[in-house]
């Protein structure tokens, strides 16, 4: 008799053990790509990034208010993604971004004394140059083995290292490289293609083409020899529409 029970223990255990092991995977792949996700938009279009190179273009507070919190949020999304089971690698990618926030994030102090003393934006900028291969790198990395929606890839490619964080230093640098941010916008536009009829589609589009239509504008005042300052005043963009679109289409 004890024989017996001792094999229906094994074999529940083993059958619960081969049910719930798929299903705890799903739960962690899930828990991944939603903290990938979240990465992603605290880093990127309207958050992070963008906050960053505006308050080292404009010198306002609600710039650097609003980094700081995109950046929290962004160590928030780091920290859930390890609670998913992170793997060796996904362990070290995590670090190298978590390293690259915290870079950003120390290096808002640094503005706000620049701006203090009043440097121009090209001097700033300077000061608070950081390497964002590391990051971005890990972040494409992350991303790799699941699918993401319309919505998503435009967000992707308009964010960190993408479309808005090139323009942003093309006004900044004047370094005409940075004018691959026209590439960034159309695969934004070719993500979206799918769900464009979608009015929200058509406003983050509205955007996107707006910003399109200022790279000649950078171009030019940057061979007039015109200050960042002077450059952003007059390509200065609202992006309203397009990140209040994107936050509505999110998953489609």
């Amino acid at each position: 008799m004890k024989l017996k029970t001792s094999s229906f223990v094994i074999a529940v255990t083993f059958a619960l053990t081969t049910i719930l092991a798929p299903i705890t995977g799903f739960a962690d792949d899930a828990g991944k790509k939603a903290a990938i996700a979240d990465l992603v938009r605290a880093m990127g279009y309207g958050c992070g990034i963008h906050n960053f190179k505006n308050y080292v273009l404009r010198g306002k507070e609600k710039h650097r208010n609003n980094a700081a919190t995109c950046f929290a949020d962004a160590k928030k999304a780091i920290a859930n993604f390890r609670k998913a089971s992170a793997s060796e690698t996904e362990t070290g990618a995590l670090q190298t971004i978590e390293e690259v926030v915290d870079a950003y994030n120390s290096s808002l102090v640094t503005i706000a004394a620049g701006v203090k003393a009043g440097k121009t934006a090209k001097q700033i900028d300077k000061l608070v140059k950081i390497s964002d291969a590391p990051a971005t790198n890990g972040i494409k990395a992350l991303q790799n083995g699941h699918e993401w929606s319309a919505s998503e890839q435009a967000e992707y490619v308009l964010g960190y290292g993408g479309a808005i964080h090139q323009f942003k230093n093309y006004v900044l640098r004047g370094d005409d490289r940075y004018q691959k941010a026209m590439d960034k916008f159309t695969a934004a536009e070719t993500a979206l293609a799918p769900i464009k009829d979608k009015p929200a589609a058509k406003d983050v589009l509205g955007v996107i083409g707006k910003y399109k239509a200022e790279l000649d504008t950078v171009k030019k005042m940057v061979a007039d020899g015109k200050t960042a300052e002077e450059i952003d005043a007059t390509v200065k963009i609202s992006d309203g529409p397009a990140t209040k679109g994107l936050a509505t289409l999110r998953g489609q």
